[in-house]
């Protein structure tokens, strides 16, 4: 699913939090905050590379890492950075603070993102459809996947988008949405069912395991 949005000025993109999701029944009873580690792979996949796990400096896939990510050429992505947020009772929050950059350019340069341009942000789906897997360290990209695109991999999907002078947004909520079941997955846009948390999936190639983790907000378990 992809959203276009004409000039980002009034949305606040980077400071986007995931819609209220839903707890799996089978994590276990209670408030269990994850179940035993179970190793998934004979081998780690060669997918799970040390320069791929390099462009998640957030521990990716091990930790969770969610959210959107602004990408620029050569298939180059940033992580949003939180912008300003607007609070009624704080009149100091009411009128636009510097960030720092000189100007548009260079705001965008560094960051890939420039809230006087439009934008387009590109969210992913369940893990079922085999685009992407936390298992195998693999992640949807600006690249387009081999057996679709006549050139291969090779094709860069967002660059059309970045020569006319857009933003380009990667809404990644793989972690949550790698569940067995695609209900479950959907489930979790919509509502907290238990109300103690948000299941996630964990897997650490640097020792082969794979564990259910519970997500509450700025407090993990």
């Amino acid at each position: 699913l992809a959203v276009a949005m004409p000039n980002a000025l009034a949305m606040d993109f980077p400071g986007l939090n995931l819609p209220s999701l839903s707890d799996i029944a089978a994590i276990g009873a209670g408030s269990a905050s994850m179940q035993d580690s179970d190793s998934v792979n004979d081998v780690v996949p060669e997918t799970c590379s040390e320069e791929r796990l390099a462009r998640y400096p957030s521990g990716w896939p091990a930790a969770l890492d969610w959210g959107i990510y602004w990408y620029g050429p050569n298939d180059e992505f940033k992580k949003a950075e939180p912008r300003q947020q607007v609070k009624l009772v704080d009149p100091t929050s009411w009128f636009e603070q510097g960030d720092g950059y000189v100007n548009s350019t260079e705001r965008w340069n560094k960051t890939f993102y420039d809230p006087s341009r439009n934008t387009v942000l590109y969210f992913h789906g369940w893990s079922g459809t085999g685009a992407w897997s936390t298992k195998e360290c693999k992640r949807v990209t600006s690249k387009c996947n081999p057996n679709l695109c006549p050139k291969g991999g090779v094709h860069e999907l967002a660059k059309p988008w970045i020569e006319k002078g857009w933003n380009v947004g990667f809404f990644y909520w793989d972690q949550f949405a790698d569940e067995p079941c695609m209900r479950d997955a959907e489930q979790k846009i919509w509502f907290d069912r238990g109300g103690n948390g948000l299941r996630w999936a964990s897997y650490s190639p640097r020792n082969n395991t794979f564990q259910w983790k519970q997500y509450q907000g700025d407090a993990m378990s």
